[in-house]
């Protein structure tokens, strides 16, 4: 049977509830699956940072890469899966939509869409930075005065996106050169050491230029945002497994530097490294 979810299920924290949005990060690694489900009083704005994931969307099966998204409207039935995945995922209540936002005018046919009706996809390939920090002021300001402002930027985003879309149909990704799988994999394993990029180009023998080029046409970040990132990602898992204090965590992760780390952290999970420790005990 197919499950109904609220909006508020998905937060970490439980005083969300007031907002007319809420966004969050979901960093898989492994096989992930999310069962099927219908949303009620709200749809999904789904962005995929990294990794392939396949949504299944009233029987049609998607696949985005990293750099594409689309929506999923109220009441579709829906689930997904993938593999060492990472996306964000806005979810926008419909009243807020039908009180702020319809006097725009857009073409909003996903809202109201059969479930006959093709799912489309919409890309960020080209704005990644201006995406990145669109969902993090967001994510950082979800419980202020300004989150409904910042939440409209978001939607006005989107669905110019899928305007142009449509205009300029996806294309299909380059495949991604063993090398470059090999070089994520050496990070990944040696997140503790130090680690310099400019080296790591040399390694390998290529330019640090095109060195650069290719983590952000793959991975839609620069190398040292690359490896901050995964660095970060080790450090919650620390933070959630261990009884080290943040100060020794950010030492091992390699961040010298504490606010540094802590602006970082919070950037990439919306929560500060401190607020770990109260949802590992709750």
């Amino acid at each position: 049977m197919t499950k109904q979810f609220n909006y508020k299920l998905f937060t970490l924290l439980n005083d969300f509830a007031p907002h007319p949005g809420i966004l969050y990060f979901s960093k898989e690694s492994g096989y992930y699956n999310f069962p099927e489900h219908i949303h009620k009083d709200f749809f999904e704005i789904v962005f995929q940072l990294e990794g392939n994931i396949t949504h299944n969307i009233n029987g049609q099966r998607i696949n985005l890469s990293p750099g594409q998204g689309l929506i999923v409207a109220e009441n579709d039935i829906h689930s997904l899966s993938g593999e060492n995945v990472y996306f964000a995922n806005l979810i926008v209540k419909m009243d807020f939509w039908q009180q702020s936002c319809s006097h725009l005018n857009l073409n909003l046919n996903f809202l109201s869409r059969t479930k006959n009706d093709s799912i489309k996809l919409f890309s960020f390939d080209n704005y990644r930075e201006e995406v990145d920090d669109l969902l993090n002021t967001f994510c950082l300001n979800m419980d202020g005065s300004y989150s409904s402002l910042y939440l409209q930027k978001l939607l006005l985003f989107t669905l110019m996106e899928l305007k142009l879309t449509d205009l300029n149909p996806i294309k299909k990704r380059d495949k991604i050169p063993e090398w470059f799988r090999n070089v994520c994999n050496f990070i990944d394993d040696h997140l503790e050491s130090e680690l310099n990029i400019t080296e790591l180009a040399k390694g390998i023998d290529i330019s640090p230029e095109h060195f650069a080029r290719c983590f952000r046409k793959y991975t839609g970040n620069t190398p040292t945002r690359y490896l901050n990132k995964k660095r970060v990602e080790m450090a919650k898992l620390l933070l959630l497994q261990s009884d080290k204090t943040i100060s020794e965590i950010a030492l091992e992760c390699k961040f010298r530097d504490l606010p540094y780390f802590y602006r970082c952290f919070k950037k990439q999970f919306g929560i500060s490294p401190g607020k770990i420790g109260s949802v590992k005990s709750s």
